[in-house]
Formats: C-alpha cells, structure tokens, sequence
C-alpha cells in the first residue's frame, strides 16, 4: 500500500521515485540464482511465502511491494529507481535501536555468536540513495546495494576484537565469540553470492569492506554514551550508583537512557534510591526512568 501511494505522489508531482527495497526482494531463503552462481538485479524472490514460517512473510511482502511498484511506476510514466541492500551495518546514530544494531550489541555483550551476514555499510547505502535519485542513467534501473561475499564470522569475530583492543578494551573483546556451524546456505561463505559492485560503481559507490563497517560499528556502540562494561552498566547507572547527581545530569544532557537496565535488570533509578540520592532520584523519574 505505502508503495502504491509513493508512485502516485509521485506521478502527481512529476518526480522520480527512490524505492527502498531489500535483498529479500532479490531473493528467498534457500532459492537457487538465475545465472546458477550468483544472484543479480534479475533476480526476484519466488520462494518466500506471504504465510510461510520464520521471515518468509517480510521476505514476501518486500518482493510484492516492489513489483507493484515497478508495475505502477510504468503504468503512471513515473521514473523510477530500486535499491536492494543487504543487511545494513554501520555506526548508528544517538539512540538508533535498530535491528542490526542490537544484534552487534548482542555480539560485544557475549550474548550471542558473532554471525556470518551478507553485509552493507549504512553510509554506502545512504550514498548509493542520493545517486539514484540525482543520476540521469539510474532511471528504470535496479541496483543491489552490498558486498558481494560473506566473511567467516570468525574473521568477523577478529575484527571486532582487534578493534576493541586497539580502543584499550580487552576485557570486552574477551567476551566475544564466532559461530563456526552456518555454512553460508544456497551459496557458501566466502563464494560470491551478489553481483553488486559494477551496479554501485554506476552509482560511484565503492562498499566498505565487511570488517571495517562492522569494526566502526563496534567502536561507536563501545564509546557511546550508553555503552556496558562487563555487568552490563553503562556511565549512567554506575554514576547513579554513586550520587553523582551533577554527572547523571551531564550524561542525560548527552542523550543517555534513563531505562536502559543493567545485565541484572538494575537501572540508574534502582541505583540512585539504593544510595540516598534524592536529587539523582528526582532527575532519573523526571527523565523517564521507572
């Protein structure tokens, strides 16, 4: 539906249409590429199913809105462009509680197995937007926007440790671990899986390299405001902890949670009660905290 309404604003506007699509629109799980060996912007996803299990009905519902979309835009004479990313990784903004973002968190934490993923670098993706809006031969065109090959998790996993000791963070780089059993599926890790690059080279974009967006990615989320130490505490709460009411102001100032809970489920506002601090209390309830 929001497809439908994006052409035909617009078609009433006379303005070229920058669809958002995904790689599950290129492809479902376990669905062989046309070409044999790797998927291309030929390929559509025919195997997820609008009530099929696990992610089948987002994979599904990204290839049908995309082809009503291509379908309205030459019904309507609306130019259009189409770009299909990967997974999206990269340095997220303050407070962006995205899906890739938690799952990294999950990694540094040592909650979960660092994972092989197909991926993209929020920035290139964000770049490869503004050429298929602004270049004349994007026009009609559809783009996969990745790398083009899985990296083992555990050269992902290297990555990720390597830049966190280079930030003086041994203890968390210590936490984090590779799953080592996923093959990579349809196509093996380390095979090509995508032909992206002469497409985003049209677009005068280069992809980042795997371990570099995900390396970024760890550094912002370890020194940003709300990042955990082993416990899972971040500044916030170690300084409600303490009754350090004029620093629970200055980090809030700098957009830290007054929710986020600790690994125990403790959060600034049970800190700050716990040692006395009426004034840490009262500014922690004001900010939200429960």
């Amino acid at each position: 539906e929001l497809a439908e309404q994006m052409v035909c604003a617009c078609a009433a506007a006379d303005a070229r249409l920058v669809l958002t699509s995904s790689m599950a629109a290129v492809r479902g799980t376990g669905q062989t590429p046309l070409s044999g060996d790797a998927y291309t912007a030929a390929d559509w996803n025919t195997v997820s199913a609008r009530d099929g299990p696990g992610f089948e009905p987002y994979q599904y519902s990204k290839a049908e809105s995309e082809r009503v979309a291509w379908d309205l835009a030459k019904q309507f004479g609306v130019q259009m462009v189409s770009v299909c990313p990967s997974m999206i990784f990269g340095p997220p903004r303050d407070g962006c509680a995205g899906f890739s973002v938690a799952m990294v968190q999950a990694w540094l934490d040592g909650k979960s197995p660092v994972q092989s993923r197909l991926v993209v670098d929020v920035r290139d993706v964000a770049e490869a937007h503004i050429a298929a809006a602004t270049a004349k031969h994007a026009a009609g065109k559809r783009y996969i926007c990745s790398t083009e090959a899985r990296v083992p998790a555990t050269e992902c996993a290297d990555a990720l440790r390597s830049r966190l000791i280079a930030l003086g963070r041994e203890e968390e780089a210590s936490r984090i671990t590779a799953d080592e059993d996923f093959d990579g599926g349809a196509i093996p890790i380390g095979a090509q899986e995508v032909v992206a690059d002469a497409g985003m080279a049209e677009l005068g974009v280069a992809c980042r390299s795997t371990a570099q967006t995900l390396s970024d990615m760890a550094e912002a989320l370890a020194t940003a405001v709300d990042a955990r130490d082993a416990q899972g505490e971040t500044a916030l709460i170690r300084a409600a902890e303490a009754g350090d009411a004029a620093r629970v102001r200055q980090l809030l100032a700098e957009g830290a949670s007054a929710t986020v809970a600790s690994y125990s489920g403790w959060t600034a506002l049970h800190g700050a009660a716990e040692c006395g601090s009426v004034e840490a209390v009262g500014v922690l309830a004001a900010a939200g905290g429960d």
